[in-house]
């Protein structure tokens, strides 16, 4: 798992050394992960121009489907008035290099965000350190593909409640379903600062 590679390798030694089963190698994690970076590098590079056709979806509620309804009885459908003016297309028409560069982009923000920390820590790491690459290779795995972002709490969620023996614990995560909803795409709320690359306070 590439979120290995967050961890302190000294906390890793001392789970090896008192005998916590361990099996984790920094050295072939890295591996991987470069790999998989190689890897989505020549796939972005080499579909850019692929057409992928046209997808046509059409999912509408009820609610919905009754406003529309209302407002067509409202407009005077029957007009026999000659309208020069050129409909809209029924789809969205997305270049696939579009596509492909705003993935590259995506996947290089979290890659830097988790290089750039890595590449700043000293021999141990630090708790703040820790998280922050967590977060960044979780996000990662999230950005790009078809995983159900809604099933990973850390980056979906704001605040959560879970219960822990007779008590309950308050959680916090990132937030993205609060800009998904708003904007049509997910991105932190501010208690991540981008300009410190830190958990901003009183979050971290």
């Amino acid at each position: 798992v590439a979120e290995n590679l967050a961890l302190d390798p000294g906390y890793i030694r001392s789970l090896q050394q008192q005998g916590g089963g361990a099996t984790f190698s920094e050295n072939v994690c890295k591996g991987s992960y470069l790999h998989s970076k190689g890897r989505a590098f020549s796939n972005l590079r080499d579909n850019q121009r692929r057409s992928y056709g046209i997808r046509e979806e059409h999912r509408v509620s009820l609610t919905m489907m009754d406003e529309i309804l209302t407002q067509w009885d409202e407009w005077d459908l029957y007009d026999d008035s000659i309208d020069d003016a050129r409909p809209p297309l029924p789809y969205y028409i997305v270049p696939s290099q579009e596509l492909f560069g705003f993935l590259c982009a995506q996947i290089n923000k979290y890659c830097f965000l988790f290089e750039h920390t890595l590449a700043h820590t000293a021999r141990t790491y630090s708790l703040p350190e820790t998280m922050v690459m967590v977060i960044a290779l979780r996000a990662l795995r999230f950005c790009y593909g078809s995983s159900m972002l809604y099933r990973e709490s850390l980056l979906y969620k704001d605040r959560w409640e879970q219960r822990r023996g007779q008590g309950l614990v308050v959680k916090e995560g990132l937030g993205m379903r609060e800009t998904l909803e708003k904007c049509g795409i997910g991105w932190f709320l501010p208690k991540f600062s981008w300009p410190t690359r830190r958990l901003a306070q009183p979050h971290g």
